[in-house]
């Protein structure tokens, strides 16, 4: 069984909660862009330190 084909046969028991699913892939997404911003203000602390 490929891939695809499971999908398809999981596509009918997901599709009642699409929406919780469109919500988690982009909070997922907002959760990567929010991740690299830890860096960014670590970097700015450390040169302004010194």
């Amino acid at each position: 069984m490929s891939i695809w084909q499971i999908i398809y046969r999981l596509i009918p028991f997901v599709k009642p909660y699409w929406r919780w699913e469109i919500s988690s892939l982009l909070m997922t997404l907002l959760g990567a862009f929010v991740a690299q911003v830890n860096p960014i203000v670590l970097r700015y602390t450390v040169d302004t330190i010194q």
